[in-house]
């Protein structure tokens, strides 16, 4: 197969965005969505696509809710029997069990592209979505010739792709993706429901509630399809808060240093830049007005003074013009960068 023939069902967040790169390379393809606004917002976004007979469908991206997703696929399976399939949705084993009763396994790949935005729909499609972005595939014992094909183009969208079994899929995410969604609603709720004052929220209290706005609709959907295991999470979430809760009920120090302590070692063994080991890096905080250019000349002073910086967090000031950065850096580097930023004008944060 030189170049494939894409068609692409459902042109949202993620469909609309492998439609618009699709466009960049000059692959042909067709979005096929209920929603009739689809094509012209995405066409206002550059997208040009092509009228494809159904016989010469090559690939198509099922990219729909995934309630939609298992009915769907007994449609695509018929109507494109010449087709690779490829879904993108955050659970897997269901779909794969599903198309193994169809017999037509050697068809399928399951996909799963980590990259998305807090706001969907075809609006907030782009092209470089995918850019650097892992995409899980999932291989069977059926489909190693489809697999490869998907995986060139998954490439050649930008995205990183990497091979996991479904059901090996399904819990990595559980973990990974499904229960912090469950812990940052759960925050939010017990925070406003306490009444407190969420002015003077910090930090880390922002960084943990940020995707308690995700869609509701799509949560339950994909919560009720990987139901083992997120139950099978919560459970052990549930076990660790409350023996929290008894070691603290009982003012044992030696408990609750235990708990945030094994925590702590455990946390050393996550992965950090470019999926090394995690480095522990200095900090210096930077006192910079909130308007046009500030960040630009910090990062500039930066350049000039060849002080790399390894990671970046903007934290705002409450009712005042102003934000806190915090630049994480090689510890050796902290001295050097704190004298040549005050030596620059710039009000350091101790």
């Amino acid at each position: 197969m030189n170049e494939p023939n894409v068609l692409i069902i459902g042109g949202g967040l993620i469909g609309g965005s492998i439609s618009l790169a699709l466009t960049k390379l000059g692959i042909s393809h067709q979005v096929s969505d209920t929603d009739k606004t689809v094509k012209s917002t995405l066409e206002s976004k550059g997208d040009i696509q092509s009228n494809i007979d159904s016989s010469l469908i090559d690939l198509v991206f099922i990219a729909v809710p995934p309630v939609m997703v298992e009915q769907l696929m007994n449609v695509v399976f018929n109507d494109y029997p010449n087709a690779i399939v490829s879904d993108v949705t955050s659970v897997k084993e269901p779909y794969q069990q599903a198309v193994a009763n169809l017999g037509v396994l050697e068809r399928y790949v399951g996909g799963h592209p980590m990259a998305g935005k807090e706001l969907g729909g075809a609006q907030s499609a782009e092209a470089n979505l995918f850019a650097d972005r892992i995409w899980i595939l999932c291989p069977n014992n059926y489909n190693d010739k489809a697999l490869s094909i998907v995986e060139k183009l998954v490439s050649r969208l930008g995205a990183i792709p990497i091979q996991m079994k479904s059901d090996e899929h399904d819990q990595v995410i559980g973990v990974l993706s499904h229960l912090p969604q469950i812990l940052s609603s759960t925050l939010v709720e017990v925070a406003v429901s306490n009444n407190g004052n969420l002015d003077v929220a910090g930090p880390a209290f922002r960084d943990m509630t940020r995707i308690a706005s995700s869609d509701p609709t799509l949560w339950t959907q994909i919560l009720i399809a990987n139901e083992k295991n997120v139950t099978k999470f919560l459970d052990k979430t549930i076990d660790s808060l409350n023996k929290l809760r008894n070691v603290l009920s009982a003012k044992q120090r030696d408990g609750i240093f235990e708990y945030f302590d094994q925590s702590r070692q455990k946390a050393l063994n996550l992965p950090g830049k470019h999926g090394g080991r995690a480095n522990s890096y200095g900090e210096i905080s930077i006192r910079v007005k909130d308007e046009p250019g500030s960040l630009a000349q910090l990062f500039l002073l930066a350049q000039k003074i060849s002080l790399n910086i390894e990671d970046v967090y903007i934290e705002h000031v409450l009712n005042r013009p102003l934000a806190v950065i915090r630049l994480f850096i090689d510890p050796n580097e902290v001295e050097r960068a704190r004298a040549l930023y005050i030596a620059n004008g710039w009000e350091l944060r101790d």
